[in-house]
């Protein structure tokens, strides 16, 4: 007999916390800040290079909050995807549980076999 392997409890002992609790909405923001902030802090040195050379202190302040609404409409979007997709995603993965984690792991080795083959081919 072919005994499964753990994906399951190794998933629920590395579980974080829902996001319907403060530390659950936390946390992922926290990995998710930590990971973007590379990504955002170049832009973010040429809007304040730009401000502190040539404007105002009025246009500095509209400058900075156009900057942050522009930064912060696609968090918004995405978190608010987030959690009306999130019910589903979950719904559909309680359903077909075994297939779905075999789903996953023939996608995982596909992805790392392309990365393979940009990398060596």
């Amino acid at each position: 007999m072919c005994t499964k392997p753990p994906i399951r409890s190794i998933f629920n002992f590395f579980k974080v916390p829902t996001s319907y609790t403060v530390s659950g909405a936390f946390l992922p923001g926290l990995l998710f800040g930590a990971i973007t902030v590379r990504c955002g802090a170049p832009m973010l040195l040429i809007v304040l290079t730009c401000i502190a050379l040539y404007q105002t202190a009025v246009q500095d302040f509209f400058t900075i909050l156009i900057y942050a609404v522009g930064l912060s409409i696609p968090l918004i979007v995405i978190s608010s995807l987030e959690g009306a997709l999130g019910k589903k995603i979950k719904d559909t993965a309680r359903m077909g549980g075994d297939a779905f984690d075999r789903n996953i792991g023939v996608m995982i080795i596909l992805i790392g076999i392309y990365f393979l083959y940009l990398a060596f081919g």
